[in-house]
Order: C-alpha cells, then structure tokens, then sequence
C-alpha cells in the first residue's frame, strides 16, 4: 500500500476556486516536501458542457483522461518549477457518475508520469460538492483512502519557500519554418534536460549537476543562498509580506566539460553531413531566460539542481509555444518575452511568454482561456501587459515601494482588516530627486492613485509628474496658466479632476467633518474594499491621525 502524505494542506484560495466552479474536472497542483503536500490550486480542464458528453460516451474515461493530458501539456509549464501536479480534482454537480469517471482516469495517467507525489505517495483526488471537499487518494490496488487535510492562507503555506529567479540567455538559430524551429527548440529542450548547464548563486556557489556543489556544502539548506544585507544580516520578511527571493544565474558548461554520463543519449555512430543547395531565410535571436522557482527553505542546496533544470526547460517549452503560434499566424518571429503574474485570485506566479511586439488586443482570446482554466473571475483583468510583476531583485534601487502596507499588524486585536485590491507603488515627498516637501502630498496621493490604474492593467498612460498634473488642471480650466510650475498644494477635489481627465475614472467625494464621523463610516469602508477593491485616499491627514488607533482600516 502506497504510505499517505503524512499531512496534506489545501490553500485557502483552493476552496474559494471550487466554489466558484459549478461542474466539471481538472488537475490539481501544488508543492511537495518529504512527506508533506501543499495543494495550491487546479487547472480546470473544461466546461460543464464537455463533462455532459464525456458522461454520455461510452469511452468517457479514454477522453477525460486525454482532455486532461491536454490541458497538462498546454498549462503545467505556466507554473513555477518547484509546483507540480498532485492529482486529480473533481466537481460533480448534479451527477455523481462524474467522480468515478475521473477516478477511472487515474491509472492511464500516471502511465504518462504527470504525477508528482510525496515520497512513494500516489495522486490525490478532491471532489467538492455541497460546500464540502473530501480527499482522498488511491493505493497499488485501486482501493481509495479518505484522506484528512487542512485549509491555511496561502501565506502561511509560502512561508515556508523562498522564491528562485533564474536568469540567462539561450542563443537559438534556426531556419525560418515550422519544421525547423520546432527541432531547434526541441533539440535546446533536450540539451537542458541532459545537463548541460550550469547555476550560479552569489557570491559563488555553483551547481554544476545534481550531484556536484562547487563553492558550499551542497548539504546546507537552501535558505542560506539568501543574499545578506549591508550590514551582513539577512533581512528578515514580516509575516504574510513578500516570499524571500535569490538570485540564479544560467550558464552553459564548456563542450569538454560534460561528462561522458550527460551525453549518453547522443547516438555513436559516424558523422553524417546533409550538403543542400538554396536559398534560406535564417533567424537568431538570444531568448532571455526569466524563470521562477518555488524551493523549501529546508531542502538540501545539492537538491536545487533538478528544480532550476526544471525551471529552464518550463521557460523553453513556453518560448517554443511562442515562436511557433506566432510563426503559424505572421510567418515571422519576434523574441519572446517571460512576463510573470501575480494576481491575489490566485495567489501564487504565473509565467507567460508573449511577442516582444504583442499588445492586449492580440491576446485576448488566450487570456480568456487562462481565467476559464485557473478559475479566475472576468471581471477585472490578471493577464493583460500592463498586470505583469517585476520581481524584486530586478527592481532599481530607486524604485518605489509595491505595497508597503504587506504584512503590517492591525494594531487592534481581532480586528477585521480590509485592504486595497492588488498592487499599487507607493509616492511619497521628495522621490525622484524632486523637492516637493510641505506642498506635494495630494500629488503623491494621485501618483500612488494612477499606479494602481496601471498595475491592474487598467492603463498603460504613465503616471504623471507634478508638471502634467498642474497641466491638467490648467487645459480643464479649473486653475490658471500660472499655476504651471509653481509649488500651490492641491487637495482630493483637484486630484478627482485629473483622474476624470487622465483616466475617465470618476470619484465618489465623502465629505468628512470629525475623527467620529469617520469612525461611523468604518463599515462602509470595509464593505467597499470587499466588494470593489479601488483604492481610497484621505484627503485631511490630521483626520485620519486621531482615528487610525481606533479604527482597523488601511486605507490607500
């Protein structure tokens, strides 16, 4: 009998994702460690339409299974290297035949290796149905075991992993068709999955194979790759803030280094050259590695080896899907670009790779798609250009904090705690070198105000300077040539103007008279970022001073 995962934890956002799905089957994922299973969330491999003729075919499990291979194939390398498919999931509505049928599919898929269980474990099975969800997995016999589990936030599951960036170029030349570029990124699939490279960590610690640590004990944890502070401390994360990230960087090991062991798939035979006359069109481009993994802060740095593999070859698959679909729809290739997604729906990165000269019209349709398979509500956007997350160790210096407010503690205990939706950057006086001291608040506020705008995909327009802003308010009439230049404060009337004007948003004002009354609209503060999510700013700072100890509302 296969041993359970001695503890099995779902994601608090898996249960909310199951109960915004009506029908159908997927594949759940999540993160492994020893014994323990981290489920995260699941693809969802169709509509409700196809469960009704897979049920109604005599074949249905031959086609479940191959409707989620397909969306294995199509989906998996998405997510970061580190997560993997742990089972099956199941929502069956109003027919119950369902769940047999995709426990009917289990055998025909772990032929096909997609599982990846805690050690010696077999695949999951999460059916949710009348606002309950049952686990349970399946022994060498085909006998099922109910499983117990728990749901944690996202966060306390996180914690525990430290994010891996890894960072290169891959040079690829091939001939301008189908055929060719297909066999050149295949072939480039295959050279990382053999080994032929390498991963350096700062300061020098390499990772020359899955056996050889060069620079470090290749037995120390991982969390000691983590890159100390100035004063020679590691930064230690608040709780619920931003995963610890560290730095990998790609190279590639000298012909005569790789070992005979790396290259034994190569056929030994005598050398064959193919002399054709004609005139070719040829492409080279240097596909810019830029992927990520998620790595237990405990496990063995030797053992990283195979998870950064895993990541370079996620990143080639993706670039490969890229160059051919665009190939197939302009006879033409761009360089494809790695874009990462955060969105609070999901939880966790998502990796994309697009055209370098794409735009959001182009995409549309394969964004659709992404929110029907990861389960992820239409009614704002999570993978338009604009949504696309810099990690942290590409920021500048320079660059303004994403959401400081992470991870701070209420104040209160047991408060209810609402929070602004997303990410915004945070302006404050006297950024970017401009000396706005005593007169610049509400500017900052605005600026604050358009970069959420702008990290939600909402707009692309950048975020005004100072200058633009009195600009604005010069070309609607409301101030006059004058004001262009000068160091006149502004406050949250002007700052509504220019978000009509800028953006075509339009504010709602709350005139706000005593540190009670804004104690009393508490409660309509917590339902608008429930149910909205749009920042809020406080135009009267004294205000907010004398209530914020009472009242337990972060308001941007």
């Amino acid at each position: 009998m296969a041993p359970k995962p001695r503890r099995l934890i779902l994601s608090n956002l898996v249960f909310e994702k199951f109960s915004n799905t009506a029908q159908g089957f997927g594949l759940a994922y999540g993160l492994i460690n020893d014994e323990q299973c981290y489920v995260l969330g699941f693809l969802l491999a169709d509509e409700s339409s196809t469960v009704a003729q897979l049920l109604s075919s005599d074949s249905g499990s031959l086609s479940l299974t191959s409707e989620l291979l397909k969306c294995w194939a199509a989906y998996e390398k998405t997510l970061p290297a580190g997560v993997h498919i742990v089972g099956n999931i199941c929502v069956p509505g109003a027919d119950d035949s369902l769940v047999s049928v995709v426990e009917a599919a289990i055998p025909d898929i772990i032929e096909e290796g997609v599982y990846h269980c805690p050690e010696g474990g077999s695949p999951l099975t999460l059916v949710f149905k009348d606002g309950v969800i049952k686990a349970s997995m399946v022994d060498d016999f085909m006998q099922k075991e109910e499983l117990e589990y728990e749901i944690v936030p996202l966060s306390d599951v996180l914690d525990n992993f430290m994010l891996v960036h890894l960072k290169g170029q891959i040079p690829i030349s091939s001939e301008l068709s189908d055929k060719a570029l297909n066999e050149e990124m295949t072939e480039q699939i295959s050279r990382a999955s053999m080994g032929v490279h390498s991963f350096r960590f700062k300061p020098d610690v390499f990772l020359n194979s899955p056996d050889e640590v060069n620079g470090g004990d290749g037995g120390r944890k991982a969390a000691s790759l983590v890159v100390q502070d100035g004063e020679g401390k590691k930064k230690k994360a608040r709780p619920g803030s931003e995963m610890e990230v560290v730095s990998a960087e790609l190279l590639t090991k000298p012909t005569k280094f790789i070992e005979a062991n790396e290259i034994h798939n190569f056929a030994k035979c005598a050398p064959f050259v193919q002399h054709k006359k004609g005139n070719f069109e040829m492409v080279k481009i240097g596909f810019n590695v830029d992927g990520l993994c998620y790595v237990h802060k405990e496990k063995p740095v030797i053992k990283m080896y195979s998870v950064l593999q895993s990541c370079l070859t996620r990143q080639l698959f993706l670039a490969k899907s890229c160059l051919l679909k665009e190939l197939s729809q302009k006879c033409d290739i761009s360089l494809p670009i790695s874009m990462h997604f955060l969105s609070p729906q999901n939880g966790h990165y998502l990796t994309m790779a697009f055209p370098e000269q794409s735009d959001d019209s182009a995409l549309e349709e394969d964004r659709k798609t992404l929110h029907d398979v990861f389960v992820l509500s239409k009614d704002r956007p999570v993978f338009r250009i604009g949504c696309r997350v810099t990690i942290k160790d590409d920021q500048p210096k320079n660059a303004q904090l994403i959401n400081p407010h992470v991870g701070l503690s209420p104040g209160i205990k047991d408060a209810e705690v609402a929070v602004v939706y997303g990410r915004y950057a945070y302006h404050h006086y006297m950024q970017d070198s401009f000396d706005d001291n005593g007169w610049g608040c509400a500017y900052r506020s605005l600026q604050t105000l358009v970069s959420w705008f702008r990290l939600q995909g909402y707009t692309d327009k950048p975020v005004p300077s100072h200058k633009a802003i009195q600009q604005c308010l010069v070309d609607i009439g409301d101030k006059p040539h004058s004001f262009v230049g000068s160091k006149q404060w502004i406050g949250s009337t002007e700052v509504s103007f220019c978000m009509e004007s800028l953006l075509g948003v339009t504010c709602r004002i709350m005139a706000v008279n005593s540190a009670d009354e804004l104690c009393s609209r508490a409660d309509d503060l917590l339902r608008h970022f429930r149910n909205q999510g749009t920042p809020v700013m406080i135009g009267e700072l004294k205000v907010f001073k004398s209530v914020v100890e009472n009242v337990a509302v972060f308001v941007i």
